[in-house]
């Protein structure tokens, strides 16, 4: 297993994939747009770099030797090339990393070398007749320029970058008996012509020096240094995959590998802008001013997991709760339960006082006695670092595997620390610029009216986390579902004022493409990774000073 698979963060409970149906409160859409602004092109699966240059030409291939006429022969024609790349990777090294329909290439692999004839007709995803091009790589080359869709849904090669990688790719495979003998126009394929062209169709081909050409433009692809109008998108990807390169160098220079993408780079030096060193050392991060505004974008995202976290938590204590009672329980039990002797001990044990009276005592705790102005903000930024006790990360990890009442303590200390740093913030162009994306999405800003009012007014802890649970968790909740036209698919249910479970929910954060992104990057010699943790290549650092030009 390759050490970027296996690498995940010590300190969350699970990473979940891209957003799906399980996201009952509607945390993923900020989430998820972010990302796809952040690194387009490069989702959840897409883990090598060849399957871009692959497609690439096997949609330039199609159109050159046979043209589809009807939707259904295209569908056909991109089938059988891409049984062809899987067997192809598989056969030149069983034990590949992330190879799309490895299950269905396996067992064709099987019977082939038995019969010494290989059957190319076949689906690697029976999810979808366009196998991993339809379900993760078509979207992925338009959002390169890479391809382009006509009215009947046939897919092409782009001119110019997404012809000339086709050709690339072409002229490395154009003497395997493959393509000399133009087999990708048969249904079978024999042991001798799969053997002596596997090692050039393999993804695994990309890391050979007979593509060093082939890597050369899938790196112009990604980092688009020769567009001449490269799109917004393009110029977050850049600086995205920049920023990876550019933090992984930095603790280099500390003598230091980053090990987990996320609890090593992704909230120590985008959310804290520190280098985490050990348990209990780290040292500042400073990002160059030419990513800063990718840096900052990634700053919320990161904003928005904490959140996302407390929130599910939340829900996943008011389940907690409820599991054990088969009518349910009204509103106001329902908080009581919450509210108790163990949610008290807990927020002492936080925070270290007392805060019995109201979520006043817990906001004059952290020194906050009234709504925050962008001075305290910014002060409450600096003094809880990454390694203080109350930070989100810290105070994040307390949730796991605790008491209902546990858990709400932990997710309102978190709320409280992310509204004492952010309530006040004016001047922050990543927070202004989520602001406006967001709308009436639900996340960090939806918020702040409540506890403006409790910092201000004296509330008792029943009455705000009852305001917490109807609003924030059943209310929001019964929105999503109803949105997503799933009324009869949801976690909570109320009905004559009782809130009854209907289904478990685990607390995941999502995931941040950070795996995909070092993947692909290792395919192309930018990085490299052993026990130690990564480090950057010679090539890596050439284009690292390229994106910092």
């Amino acid at each position: 297993m390759s050490l970027a698979k296996r690498l995940i963060p010590k300190w969350t409970k699970k990473v979940a994939s891209e957003s799906g149906g399980r996201d009952p409160l509607g945390l993923s859409r900020l989430s998820d747009l972010l990302k796809s602004q952040l690194l387009s092109g490069i989702v959840t699966n897409n883990n090598r770099a060849r399957y871009y240059s692959y497609f690439c030409w096997s949609l330039w291939n199609i159109e050159v030797e046979e043209t589809a006429k009807r939707y259904k022969d295209f569908v056909d024609k991109v089938r059988r090339r891409e049984a062809v790349l899987a067997l192809s990777t598989l056969a030149n090294n069983p034990n590949t990393q992330f190879l799309i329909g490895v299950d269905a290439t396996t067992l064709k692999l099987a019977m082939g070398r038995e019969k010494k004839v290989f059957d190319c007709d076949f689906q690697v995803l029976p999810s979808n007749r366009l196998g991993a091009f339809g379900q993760h790589f078509s979207g992925s080359l338009h959002e390169l320029g890479l391809s382009q869709r006509s009215e009947d849904g046939v897919y092409h090669v782009a001119p110019g970058e997404g012809e000339k990688l086709a050709q690339t790719f072409h002229a490395v495979v154009v003497k395997t008996p493959y393509v000399k003998k133009r087999l990708f126009r048969e249904k079978l394929l024999s042991l001798n012509d799969l053997t002596k062209s596997q090692q050039y169709l393999a993804l695994d081909a990309i890391k050979k020096p007979f593509a060093a050409v082939e890597r050369e433009q899938l790196i112009e692809a990604f980092f688009k240094f020769n567009t001449r109008k490269p799109s917004q998108y393009d110029l977050f990807r850049r600086q995205t995959l920049a920023l990876i390169l550019h933090v992984i160098s930095e603790y280099e220079k500390h003598g230091a590998s980053p090990q987990d993408l996320d609890a090593d780079i992704v909230f120590p030096a985008y959310y804290f802008d520190v280098l985490w060193l050990s348990e209990r050392r780290v040292t500042a991060y400073r990002c160059p001013e030419t990513l800063r505004l990718a840096h900052l974008v990634w700053k919320q995202f990161c904003l928005h997991q904490f959140f996302t976290q407390a929130m599910e938590d939340l829900l996943h204590a008011v389940l907690q709760v409820i599991g054990g009672y088969v009518t349910g329980l009204r509103p106001e039990e329902l908080t009581r339960k919450l509210v108790n002797r163990e949610f008290f001990g807990s927020l002492k044990t936080l925070i270290g006082q007392d805060c019995k009276r109201g979520p006043r005592d817990l906001f004059q705790a952290l020194e906050i006695s009234a709504v925050p102005n962008e001075k305290l903000s910014l002060k409450i930024q600096k003094e809880i670092g990454y390694l203080n006790r109350l930070s989100e990360v810290n105070i994040t990890s307390e949730s796991d595997a605790m008491s209902p009442q546990r858990t709400a303590a932990a997710a309102v200390v978190t709320l409280t620390i992310l509204y004492g740093k952010w309530r006040g913030v004016k001047s922050d162009p990543g927070f202004d610029r989520v602001a406006r994306q967001a709308g009436t999405a639900f996340w960090l800003r939806s918020v702040f009216p409540y506890f403006d009012r409790w910092v201000q007014d004296e509330v008792s802890w029943e009455k705000a986390m009852r305001t917490v649970v109807e609003t924030f968790v059943l209310s929001q909740h019964y929105q999503v579902m109803r949105e997503r036209r799933k009324a009869d698919s949801v976690w909570i249910h109320l009905n004559e004022s009782r809130v009854t479970k209907e289904q478990d929910y685990q607390p995941t954060l999502r995931t941040t493409r950070h795996l995909n992104a070092v993947n692909i990057m290792l395919d192309l010699l930018l990085l490299k990774a052993d026990e130690g943790g990564f480090s950057l290549t010679p090539q890596g650092r050439r284009v690292l000073k390229k994106a910092l030009a």
